[in-house]
């Protein structure tokens, strides 16, 4: 497992600051010429994992020897991740200069030792241009929570609004998988973020805080607030989902539920949930299962909402908003908790499949 935690570089002097912005400046652009050499080069991008010395000779920088070799090494990440999705137009790629990945070449993590107001100092070394940066860092609750992790001796440098953060990262072995094979099904919703088969309901307002963000206009700065909000309630409802005692959570396969081609979600559905961060939800619960030794099991999500969990009879008018009545047997359930229940019912069918 591999967890990362940011803390902030406020602490640091405005004349830190300022050469910190002037060597995301400088490397971006040196990156950036990298990118235009390379891509009309295609055999050798495709067939080199570093670039050699003389490339990155071609191109003037007060870069350290070592920094330009990391430039290199990340100028052909980007140009391979642009043209090996096949799914992508192919088009050459801008690096923005948001972020630095620096391995323990350039840093090291130092105690405070005469002043108890920093955590500790976070040294930068061999960047060029005479730039050596001693950065006061505090550590917060998120970072404390990996004090038994073993942490990763490279960072992430990371300019954000012109905040600066470094971002560390922590591994841990994965536990193995609980054996008391403890079953839980849950419904993802735009009423109800996470419905449980147990009748857990959680996150009853993020259709609300969908909406508000509908209303923003987009890239403002209410809008990027609501972003957050939304990022933030996401984290908090599964941080609700009680895995405590479960061995396998079974869930939709959430990949198409903005498609129109997915008869679940209406066009106003697929309109907000074209706002919500699916990724961001899949992958707060595929950590939290991973700490709780939970594993995933992922259904086929078609008619779940339609089908009476009793009967099984499918039909379009056994939903009538959240409330669920078949129109065949006369069962009456909440909507997403009769979704639930058939997710759970597929995958007791898949044992037996597979049995």
């Amino acid at each position: 497992m591999i967890r990362r935690s940011k803390t902030t570089l406020k602490f640091a002097t405005q004349s830190k600051l300022n050469k910190l912005e002037l060597l995301f400046q400088e490397y971006a652009r040196y990156i950036n010429l990298l990118i235009n050499m390379l891509w009309e080069k295609p055999i050798y991008y495709k067939n080199h994992k570093y670039l050699d010395k003389d490339n990155l000779r071609n191109i003037d920088t007060w870069l350290s020897a070592r920094l330009k070799q990391n430039a290199g090494k990340q100028a052909l990440q980007i140009i391979r991740s642009q043209t090996n999705n096949s799914k992508k137009e192919k088009f050459k790629p801008e690096y923005k200069g948001n972020s630095i990945d620096l391995d323990e070449r350039f840093i090291d993590l130092k105690s405070p030792k005469q002043t108890k107001e920093f955590d500790a100092w976070l040294h930068i070394q061999s960047l060029g241009n005479k730039i050596i940066l001693d950065l006061p860092i505090k550590f917060h609750k998120h970072f404390n929570n990996f004090s038994d992790w073993t942490q990763n001796k490279s960072i992430r440098l990371i300019r954000k609004d012109n905040h600066f953060e470094a971002e560390f990262f922590f591994e841990k072995k994965t536990p193995s998988i609980k054996q008391n094979n403890k079953i839980l099904a849950i419904d993802i919703g735009i009423n109800k973020l996470i419905t449980t088969s147990n009748k857990q309901i959680i996150g009853t307002e993020i259709k609300n805080i969908i909406n508000k963000l509908h209303k923003r206009k987009q890239k403002s700065k209410n809008w990027h607030q609501t972003i957050k909000q939304i990022k933030n309630y996401i984290g908090q409802c599964v941080n609700q989902l009680d895995l405590s005692d479960i061995s396998i959570l079974v869930m939709e396969q959430l990949i198409g539920l903005t498609s129109k081609k997915n008869g679940k979600n209406n066009k106003t559905t697929r309109k907000l949930l074209g706002y919500w961060n699916r990724a961001l939800l899949e992958l707060r619960i595929q950590l939290k299962c991973q700490l709780n030794r939970v594993q995933i099991i992922k259904v086929d999500p078609a008619w779940t909402s339609c089908e009476c969990s009793i009967c099984h009879h499918i039909s379009k008018r056994n939903r009538q908003g959240e409330n669920f009545q078949c129109v065949k047997c006369g069962h009456t359930q909440d909507a997403d908790e009769n979704a639930s229940l058939n997710i759970l019912d597929r995958y007791r069918q898949l044992i037996v499949v597979y049995a």
